[in-house]
């Protein structure tokens, strides 16, 4: 998982509990010094009290818990060229876009076993 991060947060990026729940909304309500922050989870109604760090209301001053705010992760594709070894042992090469790997694919000096395989990473 990816650090909290209240400025992104504030301007939109996608948040999550430790547990996977989607963030619905996030406000600094100014209400509390030390719990400023208003959440609001998916398929609740209720909103929570979250410090500026993303820590839980009833967990701040103790070790981290599913119940704390991160960055969602964020996905993208890459694409992948697989190639026979002399060794018997694959070798491959990413690229961020399939034309990249199909053009690359085309003129490798290997012998390609698959080109442009899309695959789906988290960062």
């Amino acid at each position: 998982m990816r650090e909290f991060n209240l400025e992104r947060a504030l301007a939109g990026d996608p948040v999550v509990t430790g547990s996977g729940i989607k963030i619905v909304k996030i406000a600094n309500s100014g209400l509390s010094i030390k719990y400023p922050l208003a959440v609001w989870l998916e398929g609740r109604e209720d909103c929570y009290s979250y410090n500026k760090d993303g820590r839980y209301i009833y967990n701040s001053d103790f070790e981290s818990s599913d119940s704390d705010l991160f960055m969602a992760p964020k996905k993208r594709t890459v694409y992948i060229n697989l190639y026979d070894h002399s060794f018997g042992v694959g070798k491959y090469f990413s690229y961020n876009t399939k034309d990249d790997a199909e053009k690359m694919g085309a003129e490798a000096a290997y012998e390609y076993i698959a080109i442009a395989v899309p695959v789906e990473i988290e960062e």
